[in-house]
């Protein structure tokens, strides 16, 4: 089993370039909802227009023929069929949104209750998919940083259990040995001759423990990550911006865009979070976003652009952080 000090000096050659890859993969992975939103409204869009003339199923003479030519021939047959599985409070979200000048406008102006019913429900899969992409992002750039730097953690004891377990077994009494020389000592102090299997482990299980833990907060240890604990405006407001959508998705896929009281509770911890005086950028400006007043936490078009530009702002800001701070590790050696 290697040791820290067999396996660094290779990650850390290596980590600019797997570090590039996993901002190239986040990018198109967002660029990709993004391009498959346009696709859904234009050809919602198209698909309504071509079946101009063509009788809805249940309008038609001869139901038999109605199906076989509205569905068979165009997709907007199927856009009716869908719309009529889709819980209906999809169609009461207002599609407008305010052009350069300042006019309300219309994303699907002309377009009938299904079309909209249908494309709402689609881009809120796309906005699931959105959170766990830069989810996926953030896990994976902290895991590459902290095993190729782990003394950047600090003061995290390296083994979360300190305390020896026993079993028993074949009638005698067996000690589950620690993987460590000395269970108590901090990342910060580690000598690199620690097992890297071992504190690779340990790595993984802090990383996935922040995830998991409220998403608010999550942005303390990215900043270590980064070496920009100084900077406490880093990422705002997008992180602030990011903890209310990912509080949004769990609504979303927990309670089927319901569970208002939960998401109020989370967005009173957020707003208190940031607000607190920790972050300098919210003494002169408000958070984007309040309690939700109704049941259904569905959102428009316009909520949901806002979304995957946020992703990218969120992709690009770690990313030039991270180089800059690697241009002045090298510096430094």
């Amino acid at each position: 089993m290697a040791i820290l000090n067999n396996v660094l000096p290779q990650r850390q050659q290596n980590l600019k370039d797997d570090l590039d890859a996993i901002f190239d993969t986040a990018n198109g992975s967002i660029e990709s909802i993004r391009l498959s939103y346009d696709f859904l409204k234009t050809a919602i869009k198209k698909a309504k227009t071509e079946a101009k003339g063509f009788p809805l199923p249940h309008e038609a003479e001869d139901i038999c023929d109605a199906l076989e030519s509205y569905e068979g021939h165009i997709p907007s047959g199927q856009i009716y069929t869908s719309s009529q599985l889709i819980p209906e409070e999809f169609g009461t979200i207002s599609q407008t949104y305010l052009d350069e000048s300042g006019e309300p406008q219309d994303i699907l102006s002309g377009m009938s209750d299904d079309s909209r019913i249908l494309f709402a429900f689609i881009y809120h899969q796309l906005f699931i998919s959105l959170v766990a992409i830069l989810e996926a992002y953030i896990t994976d750039v902290e895991l590459l940083i902290f095993k190729a730097y782990p003394q950047k953690i600090g003061d995290k004891k390296v083994e979360k259990v300190t305390k020896p377990k026993f079993t028993i077994g074949n009638d005698c009494l067996k000690v589950q040995i620690s993987f460590f020389q000395n269970p108590s000592i901090k990342f910060k102090d580690l000598t690199g001759i620690e097992k890297a299997e071992a504190i690779d482990q340990r790595i993984q299980d802090l990383v996935r423990e922040n995830l998991y833990g409220p998403t608010h907060k999550q942005i303390n240890l990215l900043r270590k990550a980064l070496s920009a604990e100084i900077n406490r405006d880093f990422l705002m407001p997008d992180w602030a911006d990011y903890s209310e959508m990912n509080a949004r998705r769990n609504s979303g896929v927990h309670a089927g865009w319901r569970g208002v009281q939960e998401y109020n509770e989370k967005i009173r911890q957020i707003k208190n979070y940031f607000q607190s005086g920790n972050f300098p950028y919210f003494k002169s400006k408000n958070l984007s976003f309040d309690e939700a007043g109704e049941d259904f936490l569905g959102f428009d078009a316009d909520y949901f652009c806002r979304s995957y530009r946020t992703g990218f702002q969120i992709i690009d800001s770690v990313k030039n952080e991270l180089f800059a701070m690697l241009e002045q590790n090298t510096e430094t050696e």
